[in-house]
């Protein structure tokens, strides 16, 4: 793997842990990898960077609820079904009504707080 795949893959591993709020540790209790080698894994240094094997990948997908393919940059789906939502929210969110606006409030409050279930329940 060439050192700018490698450096895209630790970005994609880092975001998924920020969105989901969770540390290495966290990351490496919950996928069975050693704390060390999840540190080499999400490292920015290119002489301690490592590529994890396949399994390893699936592993940390599992853990954090996405695909291999959305860690590696195959599958791009995910990225732009958030590029468009961001862009109705930034565009189009002073056209919808009072009941809209409280509607999608709800499901987004919602949403957090079953990510936040789901995080609590797999951080013990």
């Amino acid at each position: 793997m060439g050192e700018s795949s490698a450096r895209e893959l630790v970005q994609r591993i880092k975001r998924c842990m920020e969105e989901q709020r969770m540390n290495q540790a966290a990351l490496a209790r919950g996928s069975g990898i050693s704390k060390s080698s999840v540190s080499r894994y999400v490292s920015e240094n290119p002489e301690t960077i490592r590529y994890p094997h396949i399994e390893t990948l699936r592993s940390i997908a599992k853990t954090r609820s996405v695909s291999v393919e959305l860690l590696t940059g195959e599958d791009t789906n995910k990225q732009d079904i958030d590029a468009d939502i961001l862009r109705f929210f930034e565009r189009d969110w002073h056209k919808l009504g009072d009941r809209d606006k409280f509607l999608l409030r709800s499901v987004v409050q919602f949403l957090s707080e079953k990510l936040r279930d789901s995080d609590s329940a797999q951080q013990t």
